[in-house]
């Protein structure tokens, strides 16, 4: 009896509210919260009239723009009647897309949507589009937008006023909110055998149980700004990830840092591509990826920002670089997060583009091919404090400042460069007592001085000095003096430079 008589207070509420004109959705509820991205959001309303179609649309932003997520049909029969109007109800379900994040450190998600019925012309109104009133997920009293009204109403409100009473101040527009680690449990994708993107929430949430990629894996500058995948440990192909999140505020664009964590992910078939640029917030990114033990070539280009990853590698043979972003990266970075257990490297090294470097590869002892710094300061005191050998070629190009010396004896298989500098008067190649197999100065244009070096070419190595204008000669002859002092039995090919002084 009570249930009978409940429900008939419900459709004789309801029939009291529609029956003035009022188009109501009351599901999704304003700052109400859902499982994920991958949720399956509800939407439940009224509108009059059978088998009308209520658009669904939904935004990465309450002012839109608004794209269109699907129709929802409102019944055809068993509708509520006052006055002569019957109200019918619509509800399907959607899976949202244009999430994103809803504060800073992206523990959660949000998306915005909002439903809308054509009205024809009639009545001496144009036809237009109606949007639906819609609801707090804590509503002004009550439980629930039905009991909000209902209680308004016994208290001598008309239905129209309890419904502007109880709706939301943000109506049309609803706020969904989730978390960023999804809870929906709802990942199927354990095994994906080719590529696999995430470029949103939902694509992060529809992956969250993948265990094994079978090809390349890329996340793009849209991906949530913090998402998990706890479970993942191979992949096939290559990875490439935008650690940047792009935050347009008063019509300037800056850039939160994005974290990715894959804690268990340990081999990368192919290489790793990893891009950072930041403006706000913390500097430590890229993060993570410090269980992979094996990985091809690796790429990080930052814009001040100071990597963090691939801690759990002890050597690698593949390449390395990092690199300044081409577009303004040349920006201070400190990189001792970064390859900490890193003792051994078969392939070649690239440092280049930055304002200034330090932290660079302090494990490191051996390089079996080629080393190239460049285009930066370089602080040797903090930066390769561990490094024995090179087995290629160890080149200094276009330097900004060389730094102090190296506690470390190196010694280099191959060529020492000191190329293509603009700005350096003084060459001091931070080698203490380096044997190196040849030597190379060359197109220096401001180089005068180059005495005050300890390193020696060993054998009969080449020496070539080619292309300082404003290097003297006597400068040459006193460094090819000291070599020759020291063993070296070579020939010299000098070329460029200002004949001595009378």
């Amino acid at each position: 009896m009570f249930l009978s008589r409940l429900n008939r207070i419900f459709v004789l509420f309801t029939g009291a509210l529609l029956a003035i004109g009022c188009y109501n959705m009351h599901s999704p509820l304003n700052g109400g919260e859902v499982c994920g991205a991958d949720a399956h959001v509800r939407f439940v309303g009224y509108v009059p009239g059978p088998n009308r179609s209520v658009q669904i649309q939904h935004a990465a932003t309450a002012t839109g723009p608004w794209t269109n997520l699907g129709t929802a049909t409102s019944a055809s029969t068993n509708g509520a009647t006052y006055d002569d109007v019957t109200y019918y109800r619509f509800d399907k379900s959607f899976q949202l897309s244009k999430w994103s994040s809803v504060a800073v450190g992206g523990a959660q998600i949000h998306t915005y949507v909002r439903a809308r019925v054509w009205v024809e012309a009639g009545f001496g109104m144009p036809a237009h589009w109606e949007l639906l009133d819609t609801f707090d997920a804590q509503t002004p009293i009550g439980t629930s937008p039905i009991d909000c009204m209902y209680q308004r109403m016994q208290a001598g409100d008309t239905s129209l006023q309890a419904n502007d009473y109880c709706k939301s101040d943000e109506a049309p527009v609803v706020e969904v909110i989730a978390p960023a680690d999804t809870t929906c449990d709802l990942c199927t994708e354990v095994n994906v055998a080719g590529d696999m993107v995430i470029d949103s929430a939902r694509s992060a949430a529809r992956y969250a149980c993948t265990e094994t990629i079978g090809g390349n894996f890329t996340v793009t500058s849209a991906a949530p700004e913090l998402f998990t995948l706890p479970e993942l440990e191979s992949v096939g192909g290559n990875i490439d990830f935008d650690y940047s999140v792009p935050v347009v505020q008063y019509n300037s664009t800056y850039y939160r840092r994005r974290f990715i964590e894959l804690p268990v992910l340990e081999t990368i078939g192919g290489d790793a591509n990893l891009y950072a640029k930041r403006t706000d917030g913390t500097k430590a990114v890229p993060n993570g990826l410090d269980a992979v033990t094996s990985v091809g070539d690796i790429t990080i280009t930052v814009y001040d920002a100071n990597p963090n990853v691939f801690d759990g590698l002890t050597s690698h043979t593949g390449n390395i670089t990092i690199q300044g972003d081409v577009n303004g990266g040349a920006l201070d970075v400190f990189a001792g997060g970064s390859f900490s257990n890193l003792t051994e490297v078969t392939g070649d090294i690239l440092v280049h583009r930055f304002f200034a470097t330090g932290g660079m590869f302090m494990a490191l002892e051996q390089v079996n091919g080629d080393l190239t710094v460049g285009t930066l300061r370089f602080y040797p005191s903090q930066s390769f404090v561990s490094l024995a050998n090179v087995t290629g070629n160890f080149h200094f190009v276009n330097m900004k400042q060389m730094g102090n010396a190296w506690t470390n004896t190196v010694s280099v298989g191959g060529e020492l460069g000191f190329i293509d500098h603009t700005s350096q008067a003084t060459m001091v190649i931070p080698l203490v007592n380096a044997q190196v197999g040849s030597l190379r100065i060359e197109n220096n244009a401001t180089l005068t001085t180059i005495t005050g070096n300890t390193f020696q070419v060993v054998g009969s190595g080449g020496i070539v000095i080619a292309g300082n204008p404003a290097l003297s000669q006597c400068q040459v002859n006193t460094l090819l003096a000291a070599q020759q002092a020291g063993g070296w039995t070579g020939t010299a090919t000098v070329s460029g430079t200002v004949p001595c002084a009378r």
